[in-house]
């Protein structure tokens, strides 16, 4: 196997969360610019739909999904619709929440005593 057919990835199927911010965009743009069909999951449907926009005009293949992560009945829907429409999802970039302050720590590192401090929250 050339290196070339190990990162072929037309006609993958992705699904990015938070995709209508940033990063998950600028991310799901260069999947889409390397053959990937990307479904594009945020909490604003207006920032997916403008993410899929410019996939679209680059000549990639999108979809727009408003779906709140947190919420397992909008994530079962949207995998329903991924499937339906796509088939089986490839593999899962998580953005959501990248962004949000509760999302961030100043710890560098993970320790098994933070475990425990999560408990109560």
């Amino acid at each position: 196997m050339n290196n070339e057919d190990l990162f072929n990835l037309d006609n993958k199927i992705a699904v990015v969360t938070g995709a209508g911010g940033e990063l998950a965009g600028a991310i799901s743009r260069g999947l889409a610019a390397r053959g990937v069909k990307v479904a594009i999951l945020d909490l604003d449907g207006d920032k997916a739909a403008s993410c899929v926009d410019k996939i679209t005009e680059a000549g990639g293949v999108a979809k727009a999904f408003t779906c709140n992560v947190l919420e397992e009945k909008q994530l079962e829907d949207c995998k329903s619709q991924i499937k339906d429409l796509w088939g089986d999802a490839d593999f899962l970039l998580n953005g959501a929440g990248g962004n949000h302050p509760k999302a961030t720590t100043e710890k560098e590192f993970l320790e098994i005593s933070d475990l425990d401090d999560m408990d109560g929250q």
